[in-house]
């Protein structure tokens, strides 16, 4: 008769049957899973009252993220690896999604280099966009943290340098608190060593209009999912921001790829049982 080793994790319990693998998932993997599953709903315990989620602005995108698109009171950072990638542009249209309740965005713009046209361009509302130039960096951070906090405000957009564990659980807390987006503009090669509490992490890289492409006013870009709280990362998206009406597209080869737009994270799990099955013996 078969025994089995219990792990309890308060409310929590998985069986282990001596390394059988139940559905094509191993016991070890379930018991990752839960706990995984555990440690998030700890981190979000504040959440819960902001309910929904904010489009990315590209329904296929959306259709990837664990939630749906952005969760309400969480944080998004888009690392460019040079000026000018199309992070910036990203976060604003992501805002842009966010502020269809009828709250207002807060840019906080220390180096003073926003141009307001280009906001508007993308289908920012200005009269809803509130615009502050801290001076020292102890004032962007408060800054940040009581406009995360506020109940009106539907984002919060800033290009943020260096950013320690204690700085990025404190906007952490203080968007799950007031169900405010925080939208991060990084240096890709100083954020990656630096920690994280952002639920997702997208690499932004300009890429080449494919030969084919058709308009002007079309602008390509990679997008690489490099992490995703409760989900998995790793997935990468070929896009262009389409200027004629400021919207995001899948382009064509990627909606090829994408197939019937399977959720990120259960295609990348049916993916792994798939593989670990061709390595059972026969």
């Amino acid at each position: 008769m078969k025994t089995a080793s219990w792990i309890r994790q308060s409310s929590i319990d998985v069986g282990i049957e001596d390394g059988v693998v139940a559905d094509g998932v191993s016991p070890q993997t379930k018991i990752a899973q839960s706990l995984a599953q555990r440690i998030r709903q700890m981190e979000t315990a504040g959440r819960h009252q902001h309910v929904g989620s904010i489009s990315s602005g590209c329904q296929a995108i959306d259709e990837k993220l664990p939630e749906g698109g952005y969760a309400k009171g969480s944080m998004v950072e888009f690392l460019q690896s040079k000026v000018g990638s199309g992070a910036t542009s990203l976060a604003f249209m992501t805002a842009k999604q966010a502020m269809k309740g009828g709250k207002y965005l807060l840019v906080v713009d220390s180096d003073r280099h926003f141009y307001p046209p280009a906001a508007r361009s993308l289908g920012i509302p200005l009269e809803r966009m509130i615009v502050i130039h801290p001076k020292e960096r102890g004032d962007m951070m408060w800054s940040i943290d009581q406009a995360l906090r506020c109940s009106g405000i539907a984002a919060v957009v800033s290009k943020i340098d260096r950013l320690d564990d204690r700085e990025a659980r404190r906007w952490q807390l203080a968007a799950e608190q007031g169900g405010a987006l925080g939208l991060w503009v990084r240096d890709y090669r100083t954020a990656r060593g630096q920690p994280s509490w952002s639920d997702i992490q997208w690499r932004i890289e300009p890429q080449p209009a494919p030969k084919d492409a058709g308009g002007d006013n079309r602008r390509w870009l990679k997008m690489s999912l490099l992490r995703c709280r409760s989900g998995v990362g790793g997935a990468s998206f070929s896009v262009y921001l389409d200027g004629r009406d400021a919207s995001l597209h899948l382009s064509d080869e990627q909606h090829r790829k994408s197939g019937n737009h399977t959720e990120l994270s259960a295609y990348l799990a049916t993916r792994s049982v798939r593989k670990r099955s061709q390595k059972q013996p026969a």
